[in-house]
């Protein structure tokens, strides 16, 4: 009976020592759960203080080691998310309370010499930005400097050799104070209405231009000469005419503007010419111009009440060169007379080869 007893009395405190030792390996547990979770929470809010705290209270704790390798991985985390700045904190944390840590001292002296690189890059950024700003206000200064020659040119400059060029908004033609052209008219077609009866009539014609253009004023002029050669039905006989025209426009006005001065010949009717015009030189681009004239001799005569003409052409280039460039012309003009017994109309409608620069 008393084996039996001891017996008992031994498998009881067994039983009572086991289930002590599990309730403090179960504690051991929670105690590392609960600090790795405090370990996340101070990461996110990025509080040093929180840190050390839990470092702290745990420095004693048989599973320290492990508490420091998690906080380490934060850590490294960190660094790789360039978030320096706390990674370097934490990091001196972890030496504070345990200066024998060579990890944490090695990411310590990473993390410091990163941010001193960070900083010495950022400090050349913004010395180099500041360099280019003071280049871009050096050279805004210099543009602001140089006068203008005319409110239509644009100045460019180059901001590596200090050049300026000017550019024309308004005209290509600006380019080249010299503008001509020659036209030869391969189909002049003339239809004529009023007191007598219709006639149509083919011919051919040619026309020269040429103007000079300068800062002030633009001059020249133009000649215009057609013949008929065949009619189609009406009147048999043929016509001709000749047209000289001096023009000029004002730069202070328009530089499209022409004010024409000149004189007409056709077939019985000779008159000076005075009008006005509007022209788009066409070079390598599409042109026109349109015109109205008024013609004094009608005034010597007799029975004509009144005089005038009015018409445009268009240029269409071709072919371009870097000298000369050619196209198709299309012209359009009406020459009106009025008499006290009526109205004679001769419309005329060319085309023709235009050649000029």
């Amino acid at each position: 009976m008393r084996r039996y007893g001891f017996v008992k009395q031994l498998v009881l405190f067994c039983g009572v020592f086991f289930l002590c030792l599990g309730f403090k390996v179960h504690a051991q547990v929670a105690m590392s759960a609960d600090s790795l979770r405090a370990v996340d929470v101070a990461f996110s809010e990025h509080s040093s203080e929180k840190l050390g705290q839990v470092l702290s209270a745990n420095r004693s704790a048989r599973d320290y080691g492990e508490l420091e390798a998690y906080t380490l991985k934060k850590i490294r985390q960190f660094v790789v998310l360039n978030e320096l700045d706390f990674a370097k904190a934490a990091s001196m944390i972890m030496i504070d309370n345990n200066m024998d840590n060579e990890d944490a001292l090695a990411v310590y002296s990473s993390t410091t010499r990163a941010i001193e690189r960070r900083a010495q890059m950022l400090a050349e950024q913004k010395a180099q930005e500041e360099r280019l700003a003071a280049i871009l206000e050096a050279d805004h200064a210099k543009l602001e400097d140089i006068s203008v020659p005319d409110k239509s040119y644009t100045p460019v400059m180059n901001v590596t050799s200090g050049e300026t060029f000017y550019y024309s908004t308004e005209a290509e033609s600006a380019l080249s104070p010299i503008n001509w052209e020659v036209s030869l008219g391969f189909a002049d077609l003339i239809l004529q209405t009023g007191r007598k009866d219709p006639a149509l009539k083919y011919g051919l014609s040619m026309e020269g231009e040429f103007f000079y253009s300068t800062d002030v004023v633009t001059v020249g002029g133009e000649v215009v000469v057609d013949m008929s050669l065949l009619s189609f039905f009406g009147p048999k006989e043929l016509s001709a005419s000749v047209k000289a025209v001096p023009s000029f426009s004002v730069a202070a006005l328009s530089q499209n503007l022409f004010f024409r001065i000149g004189f007409f010949n056709e077939s019985n009717f000779m008159s000076p010419i005075i009008g006005i015009s509007y022209k788009k030189f066409g070079g390598k681009q599409l042109g026109f111009d349109f015109y109205a004239d008024y013609y004094i001799g009608h005034l010597a005569q007799e029975d004509m009440k009144v005089a005038f003409a009015a018409g445009g052409n268009v240029f269409i280039p071709l072919v371009q060169g870097d000298i000369v460039n050619m196209g198709l012309n299309l012209g359009l003009s009406d020459s009106v007379y009025m008499y006290t017994d009526g109205m004679d109309n001769n419309l005329k409608c060319i085309f023709s080869l235009r050649v000029g620069n």
